[in-house]
């Protein structure tokens, strides 16, 4: 049951934070990247996952959806780790976090992350096929709304001096119109252009 809860608090935390974050870079619905104004807390997005959720509990038993998200969940808690060997062979600075017993720790969640995975296939195949199914799912759904956003990328070689970054919105679905000029001085700005 403490498992269970710190895992919900987690999700409950997170996600809606995660799909804000999405919506601002223009690969998600525009609407969830707004913040409330006194709290500054993803409201839609928290009540799109309320949702989702109350869904995903009329859908099927609790063990069922375990064993669906715990598949796909471990999936990227290895994936993740495996990434921290990656980083700390390409980087090599003093200035990083000592992780304890690095890299054998690391090399062992992943290993861990792996059973466990395994374990969720050989248990229950069809559950683990459908996390498969839903994870494969997200796939087009995010190729689409990178499509759809229009991405603008500004660099310091055009622009002078003026490094820009990028800029991300999806035509006619955001407040604010594309940008159409950048003005030099010490601080930047940008002019946007009526639609």
């Amino acid at each position: 049951a403490i498992s269970t809860a710190g895992f919900l608090n987690v999700v409950i935390l997170v996600t809606p934070r995660v799909y804000q974050a999405m919506a601002r870079d223009g690969v998600f619905f525009h609407a969830l990247a707004t913040l409330h104004p006194r709290t500054r807390t993803p409201v839609g997005a928290i009540l799109l996952q309320g949702g989702w959720s109350v869904a995903l509990v009329l859908s099927g038993s609790y063990g069922d959806l375990l064993d669906w998200v715990t598949f796909a969940d471990w999936i990227f808690f290895g994936a993740t780790a495996a990434t921290l060997l990656v980083y700390r062979r390409r980087v090599r600075t003093s200035a990083h976090f000592l992780a304890p017993f690095h890299p054998w720790s690391t090399g062992a969640f992943i290993l861990a992350a792996a059973y466990v995975v395994l374990g969720a296939i050989v248990s229950n195949p069809t559950n683990a096929l459908r996390g498969s199914l839903v994870l494969a799912a997200g796939v087009p759904a995010y190729l689409w709304w990178r499509r759809a956003s229009r991405v603008a990328t500004w660099s310091e070689n055009t622009y002078g001096r003026h490094s820009v970054g990028t800029l991300a919105y999806r035509r006619g679905t955001l407040d604010i119109p594309p940008p159409s000029t950048i003005t030099s001085g010490s601080k930047m700005l940008t002019t946007c252009a009526k639609p």
